[in-house]
């Protein structure tokens, strides 16, 4: 499930120029996980939710109000590093066109050759 949601935080907006396919539909999928995932799988599912936000373009009033509500839900989590990034995905999310700039797709790693040495 963690690298599902990492994969769909970072590549849903490819998915979503499918028909049957928004953001909407995206999240809903990945949402009906959450109440099964362990703790470190929600704090994915958060950043996941602040992705598919940022790529919603034109915003969904709809879709932003569920995804408010579930960070909302989390700003009082007992788990720190959940709670953390609740509030500061809520804080970003409310500033519109900088949340694109912060959560801008993970950039391409350079190809290169390897060279391990082996000595026994």
């Amino acid at each position: 499930m963690q690298v599902s949601a990492y994969l769909l935080g970072e590549y849903s907006h490819l998915l979503a120029r499918r028909p049957r396919c928004s953001p909407k539909d995206i999240f809903v999928i990945i949402h009906e996980k959450l109440p099964t995932v362990s703790t470190p799988t929600i704090s994915i599912l958060l950043s996941t939710y602040a992705k598919i936000l940022m790529h919603s373009q034109p915003p969904d009033p709809e879709l932003q109000n569920q995804i408010w509500a579930i960070f909302n839900k989390y700003e009082t989590c007992i788990d720190t590093e959940i709670q953390q990034r609740a509030v500061e995905y809520f804080a970003l999310s409310r500033k519109g066109e900088a949340l694109m700039d912060i959560l801008v797709e993970m950039p391409k790693f350079p190809e290169r050759e390897v060279y391990l040495s082996v000595g026994f």
